[in-house]
């Protein structure tokens, strides 16, 4: 549906919700799951997603598979994409990495947004944001520690 008037202009209610692992250690892998998704009533053509990974996260590989629209379908890094999204349609980016040997916690988290092209209106906008955190669960991270830190645990007796 499009409105009518002096400045008619397309709506479309893109959202995105975040998902995945949501505990992960040192040099252990993590894996985050964005769907983006247009409720519509009109398709979009240019829209932006955008996925902002912590410092911590180290190197992240990522895939996208569309339902209903078109994204890049693999890269590495950041999420910096430019997508066009049907009515009803569904964007799946699955983001993998591996928490760095030492990273400071305590969480890896993946900031995911979603942006419509100029000239559509999103009538909801609140569901435009999404963040995943995974906790990296470790006690000590001051880097004071030494010794053989795979022999850690987290177990109380």
């Amino acid at each position: 549906d499009k409105r009518v008037g002096p400045d008619p202009e397309a709506y479309a209610d893109l959202g995105v919700a975040s998902g995945g692992t949501t505990v992960a250690d040192w040099n252990q892998p993590f894996t985050f799951t964005v769907t983006v998704t247009n409720g519509g009533p009109n398709d979009v053509a240019a829209a932006a997603v955008a996925v902002a990974m912590s410092a911590n996260s180290g190197p992240v590989t990522w895939t996208c598979v569309a339902t209903g629209g078109t994204c890049t379908a693999a890269g590495s890094g950041d999420i910096a994409d430019t997508v066009d999204l049907t009515a009803g349609g569904t964007l799946v980016y699955s983001i993998d990495g591996t928490v760095p040997d030492q990273a400071p916690g305590p969480y890896v988290t993946a900031a995911a947004s979603v942006t419509v092209p100029a000239g559509v209106t999103d009538p909801v906008a609140s569901n435009d944001a999404a963040l995943q955190q995974s906790l990296i669960p470790s006690i000590f991270l001051d880097g004071f520690e030494t010794g053989d830190t795979s022999r850690w645990s987290l177990a109380v007796p």
